[in-house]
C-alpha cells in the first residue's frame, strides 16, 4: 500500500490495490501507524475486494481519527464493497466520496 501526504488537501492519501483481508491487516496497520491528527483518503480505484476484518480495522482506525476531528474518507469504493459495509452495519463510521468514474 503507497501512503502519500497530500499537502494541498492536508490529508494523508492510501491507494491499497488486489484484495484486502485478514492476512494484510499487520501490513495496513503499518502503513497507518502514524496517521492520527489528519484526514486519511483511501483511495478505492484499484481495490478489488476487502473482507469484514479489514472493514472492522477500518472502523476502529476511524473511531480514533474523530477523536482528533479527523475522518476516513473512502473514494471510488466499489458498490459491492460499499454493501459489505453495510452488511456489517458500519456504513455511519465513513465517509464515502465518488469522482465519477464508474462504480461497479
Amino acid at each position: 500500500m503507497d501512503k502519500i501526504y497530500s499537502q494541498k488537501d492536508n490529508c494523508y492519501i492510501i491507494t491499497p490495490s488486489g484484495y484486502l483481508d485478514l492476512y494484510n491487516i499487520p501490513e495496513i496497520q503499518e502503513t497507518m501507524a502514524d496517521l492520527k491528527g489528519t484526514d486519511v483518503v483511501i483511495e478505492c480505484d484499484d481495490l478489488r475486494y476487502m473482507d469484514s476484518a479489514v472493514i472492522r480495522f477500518f472502523a476502529r482506525f476511524a473511531d480514533i481519527l474523530r477523536e482528533t476531528g479527523n475522518r476516513l474518507i473512502f473514494v471510488n469504493l466499489k458498490d459491492y464493497m460499499k454493501g459489505i459495509v453495510n452488511m456489517v452495519g458500519l456504513t455511519d463510521k465513513f465517509v464515502f466520496e465518488y469522482t465519477g468514474e464508474d462504480r461497479a
